[in-house]
């Protein structure tokens, strides 16, 4: 198959340069059919859909992801999007947190993530304990080394992305996952980027609890995303909305949260199979890698993380023409937008503003060149 793709697959505008594939994904146009067929399959005979057909189609879903990602379907439950996952596990273990205990997790989490963490300080009093990256992070074995220093014994809850939203670093989970676990302390992985990105192995990982997104890498429907939940957990956690199969099981309490359109989940075992036939790491890795070097060589941008961490995003510290607010990403990217046909992710972090490409099957680095160009014109 020739790289990259075309963008007739996708609903994507043409005259678009697409660089923000990790922000929200975007899914084909046969994946989307697929997904309107199934809502008017519901709409047909609504009573049937839901009583009849739904139990079974939600099973076979289930048990399509699950071989992907290597986990017993028992433990694993269909939700919208990373944040609920999140949300899920910290709400149902708040009565296990209070004000003699720890959260640890990194400071570069998801704004999300980190407003969950500040609401459940404010229930329990706990306290969030952020671990302050270096500017520039050249090594695992930095990670590990600040990780392991900032392990106490009040230590309740490690909450980790398995890649970061800002810095699109690559964490060593599984190291992460058996240092804390020698600790007896719980890890919360949030995967939202991983799934599709990485090769997931999650009975291989062995977190307590992994939520991760399907919309991005793996080309599905919005709101398809995914919690895993350990064995030694499952009777703890329950969706934030109870509903009628409260106390009935895992799998039951978070398949039926009340009525929606839950069909997005039903198109696994078509998005697996696009992915499988179309996506190509090896294409989207060289881009990443080649962009990375052409934005070093021809521009001001300044990286956060060292190359052999990151894998088909990349992020960059923003020259500091502008302050590092939402109002100056606002006025450089409808810059990006309007004169260069750019989309782009750039967002505050700390005192700069970063920048971080996506790369994926349908993008080029021609792109990147256009890219250049309008970020030396802007800076």
């Amino acid at each position: 198959m020739k790289y990259p793709v075309s963008k007739n697959l996708f609903y994507l505008n043409k005259n678009l340069i697409y660089l923000n594939h990790g922000s929200f994904g975007a899914t084909p146009r046969i994946i989307l059919d697929k997904f309107f067929k199934l809502t008017l399959r519901m709409e047909n005979n609504l009573m049937k859909f839901f009583i009849d057909d739904y139990p079974n189609l939600i099973k076979q879903a289930r048990e399509s992801i699950s071989k992907i990602l290597n986990s017993p379907t028992n433990n694993l439950a269909f939700i919208e999007n990373a944040t609920t996952g999140i949300n899920s596990v910290l709400r149902s273990l708040q009565p296990e947190i209070d004000k003699n205990r720890e959260i640890l997790t990194f400071d570069h989490y998801y704004p999300a993530v980190n407003n969950t963490l500040k609401y459940i300080q404010s229930i329990t009093n706990c306290k969030i304990n952020v671990v302050e990256l270096p500017q520039f992070i050249e090594s695992n074995d930095q990670i590990i080394y600040l990780l392991k220093k900032n392990i106490n014994p009040r230590t309740k809850l490690l909450v980790i992305d398995h890649i970061s939203s800002i810095s699109a670093i690559t964490y060593p989970i599984k190291e992460i996952v058996e240092l804390c676990h020698k600790y007896h302390i719980p890890v919360l992985i949030d995967g939202a980027h991983a799934p599709g990105y990485l090769e997931l192995n999650l009975a291989k990982i062995n977190p307590d609890w992994y939520t991760g997104n399907l919309h991005k890498w793996y080309f599905a429907p919005k709101g398809t995303a995914i919690l895993y939940t350990t064995d030694k957990w499952l009777h703890k956690i329950h969706p934030l909305i109870i509903s009628n199969d409260y106390s009935k099981g895992y799998n039951s309490e978070f398949d039926w949260t009340g009525t929606k359109n839950i069909c997005s989940w039903l198109t696994t075992s078509d998005f697996l199979k696009f992915y499988q036939k179309y996506f190509n790491y090896e294409y989207c890795k060289n881009l990443a890698d080649e962009s990375r070097e052409l934005i070093l060589k021809d521009t001001k941008l300044k990286p956060l993380v060292d190359k052999k961490l990151t894998g088909l995003m990349h992020s960059y510290y923003l020259p500091t023409k502008f302050e590092a607010n939402l109002s100056s990403v606002k006025k450089i990217r409808y810059k990006l937008l309007k004169k260069y046909h750019i989309e782009i992710f750039i967002n505050p972090f700390k005192d700069k503003l970063i920048l971080r490409t996506s790369s994926q099957i349908y993008n080029h680095i021609d792109e990147y060149k256009v890219l250049c160009k309008a970020l030396n014109e802007i800076f």
